[in-house]
């Protein structure tokens, strides 16, 4: 037993090992296995062999010559590699214009190596890129750009769109002009606007819609057959046989296959759609496409008012009805009341809650918001580079969630003249010339802005914008030496006033006071109006604001004229004795202060400089002021100040006409006595006394307008710097041809590359001729009966200054 057992037991091993080695295949094997494979892949028909495209049988000629349009379809197909010859056939100049009417024969190859669509624009890219160019290509309005075939849903898209959308009839056809041998000649041919028509029988006029042209190949195409052909005829690639091109089209539109093509567009048309397998889910998507559409409209008008106007969107919540969901619920709820639409969408979607879309909730809003602002940044973008140059100007300021936001601005020209457009809060972190240096390069890159194409730039005074050597100018300049940069002038103005009122203790114990005044009628409504009633209609006192150099304009105006009325309110309150004790030693103390002839003086003396300050800081605020004017008012600034200065008589006199019995509150003063070691071989000095007046004129009034002027010829300096390169254009009438030539030079000297100094002075020539010629014709008008009521020319309103 044991023998037979192992005996069994071998020849199931046996077994075993030879069925698990028929299972492993050899390397040899594998390969042979692997050719036999692709041997027997290669022995299959292609895909493309179950489809037949036949050719039209009949030959178009093609031009010998057309740079204008390519075949890129076809392009292995040389001109060499087709011979194709037709007689004349019945000529006919209905269809295309022509240097030559006569009949003659062509040599030809095939129209369509110049009439194919080009595609290689999907030529090393990824797949979802050629998707994309398709998508584009094909809802493109020129024919041809289209790439075949179409699928299913841009067959619908066209069907929907209907022909008329790249009929492209209304042009010149200058790219469908051909160049054909006759007899020896070469003779043009191309397309006119007859072959959009069909003349009938009966002498009617027949459009044909289903012609359109193609403006980049200069080809036309039958658009049913682009659409529905199977059979690849001449208007499905491009027909260009202009001299053959009134028969031919009445031939392709007797065609079986053009009246099946039709046939079919009727049919798949959107007014057709009953005929649809899925027309009731067609039907049902439209309604509700529809009904969306309808309701955004609302809310997008909505969205763009409150941005408009710069008023907050949200409130305390977002419930319909309630008077605190904010101005853009609010808004909508208002316009329900007359669109009975919106008021049953409001009423079936409003309040539902999240997870059901209503486009009523803050975030859709949000969302509608960043849509516009990336629009207008990408328009605003677009213009600038279209404008090449530009200047600019950033500032920074905390909003009320404490964060600190640089505030973006661009100017640049446009046709119609110059314009400054806010672009975007940049968050920033530090305050630094360097790290705002790099938020605006980053900026600019970002955007693809040209730093390299800016040519000014513009902040406020403050070191780390404006400083010679780290401040945000002098790196910004570092990198594009072009960028000049123009401080702010209304900000310059502001900080030379500031300068001026902290000059000595007499000015800022002044301006304390003013504030005083202000703050104590302020605080109590019946002081207000006690000095309400004193005042009569005069202006009521102002506060003073920092940031604001015009509330001291304001202020110190308020005072000048209501000088002796207000301290009688001051002495009325003091007097009463129904006051609080606090009350009325404020009064008293208030009243005293307006006895001093200081400030007397100083009430005068600072209104006559703010006011003017005022209304010229109010100029260069203004959309239409250059830099000339800029340079032209503080220039008079300067002399004003220094009439002022030489002035200081009548200002006194003009202050105790106000208060005859006004006094210094100092009346004399030892002046201080010389070193000894000075004057030891020269005996002791003699005591000198200064009396009221000369201490005021000496140490308040004389310091109070150098500081002015000093701070005045400082700061012009910038923009005298830049008028003196561009004045002269405003002056060219003044100037010999030489001045001009040299004023040119050195312009285009610094702007190398920008300007060409030959092209400039013929330029400036040109316009001092034109301005000569202008004055003339002026001149001529003005003689006329009619000069009364006569509208101002743009050339006045430029050049006022010329006579």
């Amino acid at each position: 037993m044991s023998g037979k057992g192992e005996k069994k037991k071998g020849v199931e091993e046996r077994l075993r090992v030879k069925t698990v080695g028929a299972h492993i295949e050899s390397g040899c094997q594998k390969r042979a296995k692997r050719d036999k494979h692709d041997q027997f892949v290669k022995t299959l028909p292609k895909l493309t062999k179950f489809y037949s495209r036949p050719t039209s049988s009949t030959p178009t000629p093609e031009p010998i010559a057309s740079s204008s349009t390519s075949n890129a379809r076809d392009s292995e197909k040389s001109a060499d590699d087709i011979d194709l010859s037709i007689s004349p056939i019945v000529d006919s100049d209905n269809g295309a214009d022509s240097d030559d009417s006569s009949d003659d024969t062509m040599s030809l190859s095939s129209v369509y190596s110049n009439a194919s669509r080009p595609c290689s624009t999907l030529v090393n890219v990824s797949d979802s890129e050629c998707a994309l160019v398709n998508l584009d290509c094909n809802q493109s309005s020129d024919p041809g750009l289209w790439l075949l075939p179409f699928s299913s849903e841009l067959v619908d898209f066209w069907i929907e769109k209907g022909p008329i959308a790249c009929q492209n009839n209304d042009g010149a056809f200058l790219k469908s002009k051909r160049v054909y041998n006759a007899k020896g000649k070469k003779v043009n041919r191309k397309l006119n606007a007859d072959s959009f028509k069909r003349k009938l029988p009966n002498g009617e006029i027949v459009a044909r819609d289903w012609l359109i042209y193609s403006p980049s190949l200069g080809c036309v195409y039958c658009f049913v057959c682009v659409l529905f052909s199977k059979e690849e005829n001449q208007f499905c690639k491009g027909f260009a046989d202009w001299k053959h091109a009134s028969t031919m089209l009445g031939c392709h539109e007797k065609s079986a296959h053009h009246v099946k093509c039709i046939r079919t567009y009727i049919e798949r048309n959107s007014l057709s759609r009953v005929r649809r397998v899925d027309c009731e889910l067609v039907k049902q998507y439209e309604k509700e496409r529809n009904y969306w559409i309808q309701v955004l409209e609302p809310i997008v008008a909505t969205i763009k008012f409150l941005a408009n106007r710069g008023l907050g969107f949200r409130g305390d919540d977002e419930i319909i009805g309630s008077t605190r969901n904010g101005n853009y619920l609010g808004t909508l709820e208002l316009i329900a009341q007359f669109d009975p639409f919106l008021n049953e969408h409001i009423k079936k979607y409003g309040n539902a809650g999240r997870g059901i879309p209503s486009y009523l909730s803050s975030t859709i809003c949000n969302e509608f918001i960043d849509v516009m602002g990336q629009k207008v940044l990408k328009i605003i973008v677009a213009e600038i580079q279209e404008s090449k140059y530009f200047s600019i100007s950033v500032d920074s300021t905390p909003d009320v969630t404490h964060i600190d936001q640089l505030t973006f601005t661009f100017r640049y020209v446009k046709q119609d003249g110059p314009v400054e457009r806010f672009v975007k809060f940049i968050p920033i972190a530090r305050h630094t010339g360097e790290y705002l240096a790099d938020c605006v390069l980053k900026f600019l890159e970002t955007y693809k802005i040209n730093v390299m194409d800016c040519r000014g730039q513009s902040y406020d005074n403050a070191s780390n914008m404006s400083g010679q050597y780290n401040g945000l100018q002098a790196r910004i300049k570092a990198v594009n030496e072009k960028a000049e940069y123009v401080p702010c002038g209304g900000h310059s103005l502001n900080l030379i006033g500031l300068k001026a009122a902290e000059c000595c203790f007499v000015v800022v114990a002044y301006f304390l006071f003013v504030q005083n005044l202000y703050v104590f009628f302020s605080a109590s409504p019946h002081r207000w109006n006690i000095l309400c009633k004193a005042l009569g209609g005069k202006v009521v006192l102002k506060r003073l604001i920092d940031v604001r150099w015009s509330a001291h304009a304001d202020a110190v105006s308020a005072l000048d004229s209501g000088y002796n009325e207000i301290q009688s309110a001051l002495n009325l309150i003091a007097n009463d004795e129904e006051e609080e004790p606090k009350t009325i030693i404020e009064a008293k103390s208030l009243s005293s202060k307006m006895d001093k002839l200081e400030n007397v003086i100083l009430t005068s003396i600072w209104n006559r400089i703010l006011s003017r300050f005022n209304m010229v800081s109010k100029t260069l605020q203004s959309e239409d002021v250059n830099l000339s004017d800029i340079v032209s008012l503080m220039n008079s600034l300067k002399t004003f100040v220094q009439s002022v200065r030489d002035d200081f008589d009548d200002c006194v006199e003009k202050a105790k006409e106000k208060r005859p019995l006004a006094e210094y509150s100092f009346t004399t003063q030892r002046a201080k006595k010389r070193s000894v070691r000075v004057t030891r071989n020269e005996g002791p000095s003699i005591d000198a006394y200064l009396t009221g007046d000369t201490k005021f004129r000496v140490e308040v009034f004389y310091p109070i307008l150098d500081s002015l002027n000093e701070g005045l010829s400082t700061r012009s300096v910038a923009y005298e710097r830049i008028n003196d390169r561009f004045f002269f254009l405003t002056q060219l009438n003044n100037m010999s041809n030489a001045d001009i030539k040299s004023k040119c030079e050195q312009l285009a000297g610094f702007y190398c590359g920008d300007v060409d100094p030959t092209d400039l002075y013929g330029e400036c020539l040109q316009f001092v001729y034109y301005v000569e010629d202008e004055v003339k014709e002026r001149q001529k008008k003005e003689s006329s009966p009619n000069i009364e009521g006569r509208k101002k020319t743009l050339f006045e309103t430029l050049y006022s200054r010329i006579k």
